[in-house]
């Protein structure tokens, strides 16, 4: 299917997770999903609601149903067969709700971070984490869905082994990022460096959800409609929740949420609702969405390439001179010190004698340490250190290749460097 500015507005449902809880007692939130084959029906009626208020994307009950968020709840074992089962439903509740109509809904497969880190501040390495999203994402086209939508990531380096396992599946896949009220995720990321890295990584189409209610998200749109060419989707909150009684209550009204969102619908090719929203949310945009079908030229824009770091991003044809030096032999963190935290770097690094994962957890240290400053990159002629380079990397590195060895450049291709 088409999903374009020019296309007109399309319109997802809202809030998953926390609608089924409102409908059932005694689950948390890791057992959510699996309600996809203890309590089908409960599911399947949430999804007929939402398409009967006007949802065209119906997003499946399996955000948390990947191997190590399940593996909390003993659930670890079923990953596969509980986003297959959630799919499934998704697609039949479209089967029952169309009929013998020629229109088409669409299931788009949910996928949610681990709710754990990847090393230096956590246990996990990349591979963990790619290893688990690809098994989701298997598991969902399986099911029958049209799309995977990955949802709710705060750090790039998850986003990342989440899109590029989901693009082994051979679907259109929608990387969306979740960002605070203070404009950065959790792990710093700014829209800027967002909207650019899942770009250059392959995302079909970039969105931004959760977070915080609509009324910052005119802003987040606006910001990746200056980066990006790609097709956006945005589905914020259902405002600020509130303790009340021990539990969390959103009350902001779909009139509210219209409201706010409004100003960023004309950049955006699909909008939806998130967290605390119903399907009355998914009324009042669907109301609206006919008012954003008319076609819509997209002015040409020139092809930028970036660098990019969690906070920074620059234009790559702005770089004349790279910050060049070379990471002392065993002494990897010294980059640090080295660096020029102003300046776009190349560090050249030989670390032949490592694991692949001793130096994702050393690199990853690094750079995190080096926070906000400009982008990093890597000169190197080793396939094992390029490897854990890029997946320590949060955003797009400068890669520097000597001799043009074919393997290397496959490498910094798939694991999103730019080489120069």
């Amino acid at each position: 299917m088409e999903f374009e500015k020019s296309e007109g507005l399309r319109v997802f449902d809202g809030a998953i997770g926390t609608e089924v809880q409102k409908r059932t007692s005694g689950s948390d939130e890791n057992l959510t999903e699996i309600l996809n084959l203890n309590e089908p029906e409960l599911v399947q009626d949430i999804h007929l609601d939402y398409l009967e208020a006007g949802a065209e994307f119906l997003t499946t009950n399996t955000f948390s149903a990947n191997e190590i968020r399940l593996g909390r709840s003993n659930y670890e074992h079923r990953s596969r067969e509980i986003n297959e089962q959630g799919a499934s439903l998704a697609r039949t509740a479209i089967k029952e709700f169309l009929g013998n109509s020629s229109d088409c809904r669409f299931v788009a497969g949910s996928i949610g971070p681990t709710g754990e880190t990847l090393v230096p501040l956590g246990d996990h390495h990349f591979s963990d984490f790619y290893e688990a999203f690809l098994n989701q994402a298997r598991g969902l086209k399986s099911g029958g869905a049209d799309w995977i939508i990955i949802e709710t990531m705060e750090s790039l380096r998850e986003a990342k082994a989440a899109l590029l396992a989901a693009s082994q599946v051979e679907l259109p896949v929608i990387s969306s990022l979740s960002y605070g009220e203070r404009g950065r995720t959790s792990y710093g990321v700014v829209p800027s460096a967002g909207a650019v890295t899942l770009d250059h990584l392959g995302a079909d189409v970039l969105a931004m959800n959760c977070g915080t209610g609509p009324s910052y998200y005119p802003n987040l749109i606006s910001t990746y409609s200056e980066f990006t060419a790609r097709p956006l989707l945005a589905e914020a909150n259902a405002g600020d929740p509130e303790l009340k009684d021990g539990e969390a209550v959103y009350d902001m009204t779909p009139e509210e949420y219209l409201e706010d969102i409004k100003p960023g619908l004309p950049d955006l090719a699909g909008v939806g609702s998130c967290c605390g929203s119903a399907p009355n949310f998914t009324r009042a945009l669907a109301e609206v969405a006919s008012d954003y079908d008319e076609s819509r030229e997209e002015a040409p824009s020139e092809e930028k390439k970036y660098f990019s770091s969690n906070a920074k991003v620059v234009n790559a044809g702005d770089v004349t001179e790279f910050d060049k030096f070379q990471a002392p032999d065993g002494e990897l963190k010294r980059i640090r010190k080295l660096k020029d935290p102003e300046r776009v770097s190349l560090v050249e690094i030989n670390a032949e004698d490592r694991s692949e994962e001793e130096l994702e957890e050393e690199l990853s240290r690094v750079f995190l340490q080096l926070g906000s400053a400009a982008p990093t990159g890597i000169k190197t002629e080793d396939p094992i250190t390029l490897k854990s380079f890029l997946r320590a990397y949060p955003g797009i590195a400068p890669v520097k290749l000597e001799g043009g060895n074919s393997s290397l450049m496959k490498i910094a291709e798939e694991y999103g460097g730019l080489i120069i």
